[in-house]
């Protein structure tokens, strides 16, 4: 393994790490608690599975090494499209585990973006959930090796992060 190309090397001003489409386990929504004077409505998704990821900007698929991932915050914002203008939500509870993260919150947005997922979620829209990341650590497996990530076999050409920070 080698570190990666200057032209796609972490440094001082971290990468971002958007992924697009990882999660095949999706999104679901609830219906609002009664009786709290607040109809929020709460949700759970699965942000991320582990696998392998087609992401713009890395030339070669990327798969996020869920041991090195940092959780700053419990509280993180959900938005759609990682846009920070279309806010969903926020998480009350963000959980790392060997192969996936899984996240549970409330759809606390006002706008648009929020009433777009609601309103398509209660129509069977199958909504899918990505992370956003800041890349601290990465490293590229040369074609033909084989590294084991997530418990899982990858084999190279690949990126993979080693240490990033969930956003």
């Amino acid at each position: 393994m080698q570190k990666l190309p200057n032209y796609i090397r972490a440094n001082a001003t971290p990468k971002v790490l958007q992924t697009l489409a990882c999660a095949s386990e999706g999104f679901a929504l609830k219906a609002a608690a009664e009786g709290d004077g607040k109809k929020i409505r709460s949700f759970s998704m699965t942000a991320y599975t582990g696998a392998a990821m087609n992401i713009m900007g890395f030339y070669r698929p990327v798969v996020v090494d869920l041991q090195g991932l940092s959780v700053p915050s419990q509280r993180v914002a959900i938005l759609k499209d990682h846009d920070s203008a279309q806010i969903v939500g926020h998480t009350e509870s963000v959980e790392v585990t060997a192969q996936r993260i899984k996240l549970e919150g409330s759809l606390s947005g006002i706008g648009g973006a929020a009433a777009e997922v609601a309103g398509t979620a209660d129509n069977g829209f199958p909504w899918q959930a990505s992370i956003g990341a800041s890349v601290q650590k990465a490293e590229y497996v040369e074609a033909g090796q084989s590294v084991t990530v997530n418990g899982r076999k990858f084999t190279g050409p690949i990126t993979v992060v080693r240490a990033a920070s969930l956003h």
